[in-house]
């Protein structure tokens, strides 16, 4: 009779003990057995990078040796034109004396001339940026043509799409 209750019963209850002996491990451990038996079979899977992982640091180096290609190709144009960096630019401050009357946004006099060393075709520039151009120059004083004069055109570069054209006034 016991034999015949084992034979039925037997795999059950022995499948509850080790189910209880793995809880009470579980417990005590606070998983650490599941998480190491995790950790050893994902290893290997774990030291291959994402795929965009790789794609980004390929397009990344890409980007790197083209940056460089770019700076030995500048630098060996700078050679053949023979640039050189100027550190000390020619820079004549003057002063606005006088403007016309009946052309107040076309040209301006300024204070300073031929004994300053300003010449004909000279840039006018002010704090924020191109103003005119110098089209007449006596020894103490010269005259500017502004870029608002409909007669001026001066080249430019739109910084976003780095489209060319020419700017005229109005």
């Amino acid at each position: 009779m016991l034999r015949r209750w084992w034979g039925r019963h037997g795999v059950a209850i022995m499948l509850g003990s080790l189910t209880l002996i793995a809880a009470w491990l579980l417990r005590r451990t606070q998983g650490a057995t599941i998480f190491e038996i995790y950790q050893l079979i994902s290893r290997p899977f774990q030291s291959l990078p994402a795929k965009e992982e790789s794609l980004s640091n390929a397009r990344t180096l890409e980007l790197q040796q083209q940056v460089e290609e770019l700076k030995t190709q500048n630098q060996k144009l700078k050679e053949l034109l023979g640039y050189k960096k100027t550190q000390n630019k020619l820079r004549i401050v003057a002063p606005v004396v006088g403007r016309s009357a009946d052309s107040w946004w076309q040209e301006i006099i300024l204070g300073r001339g031929s004994e300053a060393g300003i010449k004909k075709g000279f840039v006018v520039m002010a704090p924020g940026g191109v103003v005119g151009r110098v089209v007449s120059v006596t020894p103490h004083t010269s005259r500017a043509l502004l870029i608002s004069d409909p007669t001026s055109k001066v080249g430019a570069v739109i910084s976003r799409s780095r489209s060319m054209g020419f700017l005229g006034g109005q």
